[in-house]
């Protein structure tokens, strides 16, 4: 018999204790860097080979198969228990799809805009992301208001990274010269490609705070199935994408694997590797934690390309880095104050309820 909505949203998701909350996000971090690092290397070495579209079609692939391929390893061992821990109605939830679709496009127009303007400015612009979470979580999910000390935890969290990115773009003064004028054309890219890239982070939030709604919502649902509907669902979006951009016929090459060996380099594998990785990650924070768990993740991935590009890049660390860091840790203890410091801020009911944020939707029961 089908489960109802009321009985679905009755159990909530497990808690997990602080370590493993602050082991998913600086797993995360590592796995954004270390992303982030090998896109911009495989593009900068493709000589043309492959285009942004291919690139995602073929990351969704591995997303897809590695959530299902682990789940029915998992789902194997309970045999007659298959139907356990799948979605209440026993099919498949194409509610999936709109979180799927938005992030298809959100990952198309993120790499269209990086080869368009100057990455500094892409990554300050794409931060905005931060604000548009927060909102977004308030408008639409949480119904008890955020306090003035999360607020602030959250504008420092968007001031901080964008400050680093600026410092960082400020201290890169061992480029050869030959370089100045291709950064400087990217600067001087037209105002619409600014304003794309604004879009691409509002339907990068909106895809991530509507994925936590779902994975919260049917928190009973196994999260490998979860993962799986939502990355087919991409799946299909990028593969739409790429024929119409690429055509059909590059969409059959890719099925050759020594075409798909020719056009990728070893940078495009390892991204595919990393992004993949990150697909096993993210989906835990976003049900076991927050989408602000997950914007921490990426402030910290800032901080580690900083450091990275300082140890074997030669990049300049100036007091930028300095001020973006001391206000990205002012962020993390202003947002968990309430949870930090629950007597003296009178938070501890706040601190204490293991319920969903998503509880605070329905109005209160009338008192008996």
């Amino acid at each position: 018999m089908t489960a109802s909505r009321a009985e679905v949203k009755g159990k909530t998701a497990k808690k997990l204790s602080a370590l493993e909350n602050g082991a998913l996000v600086f797993s995360l971090s590592i796995l954004i860097t270390s992303g982030g690092l090998c896109v911009a290397s495989a593009t900068r070495h493709s000589e043309g080979k492959f285009s942004s579209s291919s690139l995602v079609f073929c990351t969704n692939v591995l997303k897809t198969f590695a959530n299902l391929s682990v789940f029915a390893y998992v789902k194997s061992a309970e045999l007659f228990s298959f139907d356990k821990e799948l979605s209440p109605s026993g099919a498949f939830n194409w509610r999936y799809a709109i979180p799927g679709v938005l992030y298809t496009l959100s990952d198309n127009i993120a790499f269209t805009v990086l080869g368009k303007i100057n990455p500094a400015i892409f990554s300050i612009i794409w931060n905005t992301k931060t604000a548009m979470v927060a909102v977004f979580m308030r408008l639409f999910l949480i119904r008890k208001p955020f306090s003035y000390l999360k607020w602030l935890g959250i504008a420092l969290l968007l001031l901080g990274p964008a400050i680093i990115e600026f410092g960082g773009k400020d201290g890169e003064g061992d480029e050869p010269e030959g370089d100045e004028p291709e950064g400087e054309a990217k600067e001087a890219a037209p105002i619409h490609w600014h304003f794309i890239c604004l879009c691409g982070a509002a339907v990068s939030a909106s895809s991530n705070v509507y994925t936590e709604y779902l994975l919260k919502t049917y928190s009973t649902d196994n999260i490998l199935w979860q993962n799986t509907q939502l990355y087919f669902v991409s799946l299909i979006g990028s593969w739409i994408a790429m024929a119409s951009q690429e055509g059909l016929f590059h969409v059959f090459n890719l099925l050759d694997p020594e075409y798909l060996f020719n056009t990728f380099n070893g940078f495009a594998f390892a991204a595919m590797i990393f992004q993949s990785s990150q697909a096993f990650v993210v989906p835990y924070i976003l049900k076991y934690i927050d989408n602000i768990a997950d914007l921490y993740a990426h402030a910290g991935s800032v901080l580690l390309t900083t450091i990275v590009s300082w140890m074997f890049f030669n990049l300049q660390l100036t007091w930028y880095f300095t001020l973006g860091l001391t206000l990205s840790l002012m962020s993390l203890v202003l947002y968990y104050a309430e949870r930090l410091f629950p007597d003296s801020l009178n938070a501890g009911e706040d601190a204490e309820d293991p319920k969903s944020p998503y509880q605070h939707r329905s109005p209160p029961d009338s008192p008996s």
